[in-house]
């Protein structure tokens, strides 16, 4: 009973934020809501076939529901065909950038928020969907979120599926068996302490399975969280300086020297936290991942789950709580097909069928609308709906385009994880990371 009266309290919550975060009221009975369910249009005439492609990348329930919604869609509209293009994020971005640069991508496209502001440099790769409002129903997103993460120079770019945001995500059996309390509000003292205790506690237990990109975010937002700014200025200059980077780098040292996370060199060949065997076994207590990876992550353990805040530093500058679109939808701006593009999208977006076939595969939705058809279908996962209701109640503020440039996140990450190998000293690879991103940002600024 306490468990059922804990997801309500989370679910209201969720609701009261998405309702101050996508600018929607609630629905009074007989109002049009924003989802539509069916179609009555009458065609007066046979309409002209159509064939469509649409590629996204996920897990096995995300491509099964997205399939059967896809057939959905094909059932209502005989005279269209939809080719489903589907796979692994690892390798997606690079297939999209080669199928855009020869005019040969999909017409519909899942897209990273993280990756529009370079592809609109390379030249508009997609619709500008601020033109397509007569066609795709709009009005349940909030336009200051829009703006800040799916636009760029005021042409929307695409469409958020959900809101994500990036959570610790636990083993219930673990934080029980070390007396660790879950509504402990994690600084970045606590952390190394509690992680500490416990590996002395069990040398073969450590408190974070790491994934390599992740921990990456995480010494970023301590970097953050100290000065408000982002890596990269908006002039391109950079906003974290040698010896802040050094400090950093060196608490990420410390965890590691101290058994708090899993050795780098112990991690091996698998890249995915959730599928290696020390978390599988019940010997590591948090992974650090996006709330959409919940579903994933559930399936690969045996233990409850749950969710809490990442640390955050006393009297920070900026929370550095990274909440932003899961995914976004876009429509390929060289797409023969654009309005059968614009009626798929939506419908991808707006109907009640294809949302509760959807689910959550994606996340929490980024609407009130939508939000009230999953909790009235019984279809969002309750940690889903808590991590976002925990992140969105402490967001930090957006990370802007430069710092999410392909080519600079490359660099982090390279020497990051060089670093977290030991292969650097944290002072090296601070000192090269800095002059490699100088030099990068004054060639991105000519």
């Amino acid at each position: 009973m306490r468990k059922l009266r804990k997801w309500i309290g989370v679910i209201c919550l969720i609701a009261m934020l998405l309702m101050v975060f996508s600018g929607c009221k609630p629905t009074e009975s007989g109002t049009d809501t924003g989802v539509t369910s069916g179609s009555s249009e009458t065609p007066t005439e046979a309409p002209k076939t159509v064939s469509l492609r649409f590629s996204w990348w996920g897990g096995d329930a995300r491509h099964q529901a997205t399939l059967e919604a896809i057939q959905l869609y094909m059932d209502r509209n005989p005279h269209v065909t939809i080719e489903a293009e589907y796979g692994g994020y690892a390798d997606y971005y690079q297939k999209m950038v080669t199928q855009l640069a020869g005019e040969a991508a999909p017409d519909v496209m899942q897209v990273d928020s993280i990756w529009i502001a370079d592809l609109y440099k390379q030249g508009e790769m997609f619709v500008d969907l601020y033109t397509m409002e007569d066609q795709i129903d709009m009005s349940g997103f909030d336009r200051t979120f829009l703006k800040n993460y799916c636009e760029v120079e005021g042409k929307l770019q695409g469409l958020p599926k959900s809101i994500a945001t990036a959570t610790f995500i636990y083993n219930v059996d673990f934080f029980e068996r070390f007396g660790i309390d879950p509504e402990t509000k994690l600084d970045w003292d606590n952390l190394l302490e509690i992680g500490t205790r416990i590996h002395q506690e069990d040398p073969e237990c450590y408190l974070i399975q790491p994934h390599f990109g992740m921990m990456r975010l995480l010494i970023l937002s301590y970097m953050k969280q100290k000065t408000g700014s982002n890596l990269a200025n908006s002039d391109y200059t950079l906003g974290y300086d040698k010896e802040l980077i050094t400090e950093a780098f060196s608490y990420f040292r410390t965890l590691i020297d101290n058994g708090v996370v899993v050795p780098f060199e112990d991690t091996g060949t698998i890249s995915e936290a959730d599928e290696h065997p020390i978390w599988q076994n019940g010997k590591s207590g948090i992974i650090f991942n996006f709330d959409s990876t919940i579903p994933k992550i559930m399936g690969n353990s045996t233990f409850d789950l749950g969710v809490m805040l990442p640390p955050v530093m006393p009297g920070c500058e900026d929370t550095g709580i990274t909440v932003k679109p899961g995914v976004l939808t876009s429509i390929n701006k060289k797409t023969g097909n654009l309005k059968e593009s614009a009626k798929f999208m939506d419908f991808y977006n707006n109907d009640a069928d294809a949302l509760i076939i959807l689910g959550d595969t994606r996340g929490v939705p980024p609407t009130q609308a939508a939000m009230d058809v999953l909790v009235g279908a019984d279809k969002l996962n309750p940690l889903l709906a808590d991590a976002v209701a925990k992140g969105t109640e402490n967001a930090g503020s957006p990370v802007n385009d430069i710092s999410n440039n392909a080519e600079i996140d490359k660099i982090t990450l390279d020497l990051f994880t060089e670093m977290a190998f030991k292969v650097k000293t944290p002072e090296a690879a601070a000192e090269e990371l800095v002059s490699k991103l100088e030099e990068k940002l004054n060639e991105l600024r000519n």
